[in-house]
């Protein structure tokens, strides 16, 4: 057990920890449940046991190696789709307002769509290290378009514009930070432009 606590914990000094990010996630925590109590002074008591409960998650999480817990990047995107789906289900999902995005766990609502952001972060950013050389080849772009796909159809389906729209633009800005060749996009624009203009003249030609 010692062996697996030492293998997995993240290995730095207490002076290396991010003191002044817990600070700012503290204080727009608080912000928070201060507009939510003002608002609805009924959901203040939920939203700070949330708050306490997330950052608790948050110190666990990052006492661990986030390199540990990319072995497991297929596993984590099939838990993420398992959560989607389990919206879907009756009696399982909560729907408020006309969309159905929540799962009751009866203490609390869970909105898998929002942890999709943080595994599909996990998830891709090892899917394109692992393909770092190849990443701006057909194979390994439609195999990513492909795989991101199914989690954009379960959320927008909620309905959850937002978020899908959301996703969409981080998973575009992953793939380039992993090294997509910026002239991929413009072949693409280019092979567009071309075949619009072929077939602008195949019209003129035909009603001419």
């Amino acid at each position: 057990m010692k062996f697996l606590i030492n293998h997995i914990k993240q290995q730095y000094h207490i002076k290396d920890y991010k003191f002044g990010l817990i600070i700012s996630v503290v204080a727009i925590s608080v912000i928070g449940i201060m507009m939510v109590g003002s608002a609805k002074p009924d959901f203040m008591t939920k939203q700070i046991m949330g708050v306490i409960l997330g950052f608790g998650a948050m110190v666990v999480v990052s006492l661990i190696d986030y390199k540990w817990i990319m072995n497991f990047y297929w596993i984590l995107y099939v838990i993420n789709l398992i959560l989607l789906i389990a919206v879907k289900i009756p009696g399982l999902g909560h729907s408020a307002n006309g969309a159905q995005r929540w799962i009751n766990l009866g203490f609390m609502q869970l909105q898998p769509s929002d942890l999709t952001k943080i595994l599909l972060i996990i998830f891709f950013a090892r899917f394109f290290s692992d393909r770092e050389l190849k990443i701006s080849s057909p194979k390994v772009i439609i195999q990513s378009v492909a795989l991101l796909i199914p989690s954009l159809i379960l959320i927008v389906t909620q309905p959850n514009l937002s978020t899908t729209i959301c996703i969409a633009a981080l998973f575009c800005a992953l793939i380039f930070l992993a090294g997509l060749n910026y002239k991929f996009v413009g072949d693409y624009d280019s092979c567009r432009c071309d075949l619009s203009c072929r077939r602008g003249a195949a019209e003129s030609a035909f009603f001419a």
